[in-house]
This record gives C-alpha cells, structure tokens and sequence, in this order.
C-alpha cells in the first residue's frame, strides 16, 4: 500500500533549497609544509576554489593518510 503522506514527506524535496554553487571556475592546488608543536613537518596540499577572497570563510575537508 502506498503512504498517502509520501509525497508531502520525500526528502528530496529540500534540494531546490540548496544555493547555488558560485565556484564554477575551478580550484587551485598549493602545497606546502606546516610545522608542529613538536618541530616535525607535515606536508599538506591545499585545494582552494577559484576566485575565494581573502577574507572569505568556506566549509574546510579535511583527508589525511
């Protein structure tokens, strides 16, 4: 039997809700060393979007092995 609520519940529907992504000019890739507490350093590669301001804060990923 079909949930007569299902389509007022369908999650997907918050997607039209989702901004806009305003990074369409693709990223840059930096890499670089950042020293420790202890002196060791660690090598990081840092993947920025193209066109981020200075002062801009975004959402950060990050991925370690």
């Amino acid at each position: 039997m079909t949930d007569p609520n299902a389509i007022e519940n369908n999650p997907f529907k918050e997607l039209g809700k989702i901004p806009e992504n305003k990074y369409h000019d693709g990223y840059t890739l930096d890499s670089t060393y950042i020293t420790v507490r202890d002196g060791v350093k660690i090598a990081a590669t840092i993947c920025l979007p193209k066109g981020l301001s200075p002062d801009e804060k975004i959402p950060t990923l990050l991925t370690q092995t």
